[in-house]
């Protein structure tokens, strides 16, 4: 198995001069690292996106970049 993630959130609420709504995203779960052996290691994976617009598209159009970080945990010891 490379991964289980049984909760994965992406939410994306869109911006203007009137509503600055909150968007972020996480995932939860267990994936194989790239290891001898390849355990499954518990992680966390989140981040918040920095929303812009680009004038160079000439229309509505909403474009987000991520910052994300990553916490894992893993309680095997060799």
């Amino acid at each position: 198995m490379e991964q289980l993630i049984p909760l994965s959130i992406v939410s994306v609420s869109p911006r203007n001069e009137f509503f600055q709504r909150l968007s972020w995203e996480i995932d939860v779960g267990w994936r194989a690292r790239l290891a001898a052996g390849r355990p499954l290691v518990f992680g966390v994976h989140g981040g918040r996106p920095r929303p812009g617009r680009f004038p160079i598209l000439r229309s509505r159009t909403m474009v987000y970049a991520f910052l994300e970080s990553t916490l894992q945990v893993n309680t095997t010891w060799r």
